[in-house]
């Protein structure tokens, strides 16, 4: 992960302020919220000397309080102090941030008023930062008068930073105003886009992902848009301690990048192939750009062992996760059944050989039969899923959040079955689990027999939703079969497409099923519209194994593995799950033209 350092000197901060403002844009989301937690010492005192002004009502208030929540658990690390303000500054401080609670007086007010708050001397150098943020309620309002509004204030105070925001959301199912805060958030956000030197904090965002990352969606009249986590929530829009934590840590985290934008205020596009070596007993990760190639051939940059330490033969690497943001590394000891966790730091090495890094998931052993088969995340945690290959049955272990550990062992707690009394035989191969936003969190099942495809709905503990065709559970398509030579490779969500890939194992060829918004029923049965090839001419046959998906950037990716020549291939799809072009090194390419690996190695999976 890119680390460029800058020292700042608390003297010239203001100076730093103006600046950047021809900078690249400072975009905090959920993919950086918590970005200060690991900031050094040098930036974190240049955030306690930071003077902020914030117009805000309610929700505003919920964030205040929880900026005061991390002042009190850690005043060393979250330095400011907030005070009430009015609609004129008097004598202002350094470290102090200044929250006025202007209530709703109407979306048009709230933007005049700013305007006025700020010529009231809420600017440089009473202030450094001046915030200005809607409601849920203000679903009428019109984003191009704010963003006007936001550009007259920054040409009038060019040393002021002025933050903008996106619209807080609620809970609200099939709502019109959930739909009208996508759109203000989808125009702002792509404007911001477009733009050089802007500052967004993207609260929407932030609160529509759990902890554990995954959206928070709801759809009106077929148009998606993004939920606040109930989670997160009091009562469906106001934020109860556990969400106003984590936006207070968005401010911090802006603060921290208006100090100092070259920090990574963008999720890092880096991500690794991890491969198992069976004969050697040993893990090996290559690092990913975005552009698909290993970043270089350099050993323990490029690519290089996870661990110096063999396991030995006995023990397999059965998956490559990341579980509550961190990423993991699960083996299982073939002769004992034990399941042991190692956790990886951001260089793709285990972080300790003691404790710390690596141990047992659980005491319980789990018996040859039973085969790792994914995780599940519901709005309750995670969930290992491990599939008896004698009778089909589907068992989940609840991890804990800090540790990829079993919660604990008691029946329908820490452990159960998804359902106990489904009708399943060793003819059902789990095939893939996954979240649709629009349905929640779904698995699906193949019959090797019968050809036939099967999803089931979960309840946030993991446990089938109810036996009801078409509620609980149902076909993926009454019509389309598939055969035991094709396997289900992932699911993948592809521009506003939700895709499963399938691969067949004989030919080589991957295709892709598009799924309905509302449901995991195949849109249609038409070739090119509800299905169809990746694609048609790729020379691939049964030597080539789609060993992953992931994205490079923002683009959905396969990966596959070359069994003849070792090597490894991206594919970039595009929205309609094709490949862009087939042009190399860009709709596709080679990981790396000189690295190979022998037959004994195999790719386990992709963490970024």
């Amino acid at each position: 992960m890119k680390k460029i350092g800058v020292l700042l000197f608390l003297g010239i901060i203001l100076c730093l302020f103006s600046t950047y403002a021809d900078a690249s844009n400072v975009v905090v989301n959920h993919t950086n919220y918590n970005l200060y937690d690991s900031v050094s010492e040098t930036v974190r005192n240049s955030v306690a000397a930071q003077k902020v002004f914030f117009a805000h009502a309610s929700v505003g208030g919920n964030i205040v309080s929880g900026m005061e929540d991390l002042n009190s658990s850690d005043s060393s690390l979250y330095m400011l102090q907030n005070e009430s303000a009015d609609a004129s500054p008097s004598e202002t401080s350094e470290g102090v941030f200044y929250d006025y609670n202007r209530g709703n007086p109407g979306w048009e007010s709230k933007v005049s008023n700013f305007e006025t708050y700020v010529s009231n001397g809420w600017h440089s150098s009473n202030v450094n930062v001046a915030i200005n943020k809607f409601c849920y309620i203000d679903t009428d309002a019109n984003w191009e008068t704010y963003r006007d509004s936001m550009q007259n204030l920054e040409t009038s105070y060019p040393d002021t930073v002025f933050v903008y925001m996106t619209m807080p959301l609620k809970t609200d199912e099939d709502s019109e105003d959930g739909w009208l805060r996508q759109q203000f958030n989808a125009n702002l956000r792509d404007w911001i886009d477009s733009q050089d030197g802007k500052y967004l904090l993207d609260i929407a965002d932030i609160e529509a992902y759990s902890a554990v990352g995954v959206e928070s969606t709801s759809s009106w009249d077929g148009n998606r848009y993004q939920m606040l986590v109930s989670g997160f929530s009091s009562d469906g829009g106001h934020l109860n301690e556990t969400g106003r934590q984590r936006v207070a840590k968005a401010f911090y985290s802006l603060l921290a990048l208006i100090a100092d934008p070259t920090q990574t205020s963008v999720p890092d596009t880096d991500l690794a192939l991890i491969w198992y070596g069976e004969d050697a007993g040993k893990s090996v990760f290559w690092r990913i750009a975005e552009s698909g190639s290993l970043v270089n051939d350099n050993l323990d940059t490029g690519w290089g062992f996870v661990s110096d330490s063999s396991l030995g033969s006995s023990w397999k690497l059965i998956a490559a996760e990341v579980v509550n943001n961190a990423k993991i590394l699960f083996w299982q000891n073939t002769d004992q059944g034990k399941i042991v966790y190692w956790k990886l730091n951001d260089s793709y090495k285990l972080t300790d050989d003691d404790d710390s890094g690596w141990g047992l998931v659980s005491d319980s052993t789990m018996g040859s039969e039973w085969g790792y088969s994914g995780l599940a995340t519901t709005g309750s945690g995670t969930f290992m899923l491990w599939q008896n290959a004698s009778n089909g049955q589907v068992v989940y272990w609840k991890l804990n959040t800090d540790s990829p550990t079993l919660t604990n062992r008691t029946q329908d707690n820490g452990w159960g079955y998804v359902d106990s009394e489904a009708t399943l035989n060793s003819d059902w191969r789990l095939g893939a689990s996954f979240y649709d936003s629009n349905v929640g969190q779904v698995l699906t099942w193949q019959n090797q027999q019968s050809g036939k495809v099967v999803w089931w709905k979960l309840t946030d503990a993991c446990k089938l939703t109810n036996r009801t065709q078409n509620e609980g559970w149902g076909y993926v398509s009454d019509e389309l079969t598939l055969n035991s030579e094709w396997h289900l490779a992932g699911p993948i969500t592809s521009g506003a497409n939700n895709l499963l890939i399938w691969q067949n194992e004989n030919s080589g060829k991957a295709v892709w099923w598009k799924l309905n918004v509302n449901s995991c029923v195949l849109q249609d049965r038409t070739k090119d519209s509800g299905w169809g090839f990746v694609s048609e001419d790729a020379a691939v046959n049964s030597n080539w194994r789609l060993a992953d998906i992931s994205t490079l950037g923002s683009t959905p990716a396969l990966f596959w593995r070359q069994l003849e020549t070792g090597k490894a291939v991206w594919w970039k799809l595009s929205d309609t799950g094709t490949l862009t072009d087939t042009t190399k090194n860009s709709g596709w390419g080679f990981v790396s033209d000189e690295l190979a690996v022998s037959d004994s190695w195999s790719i386990t999976g992709a963490l970024k």
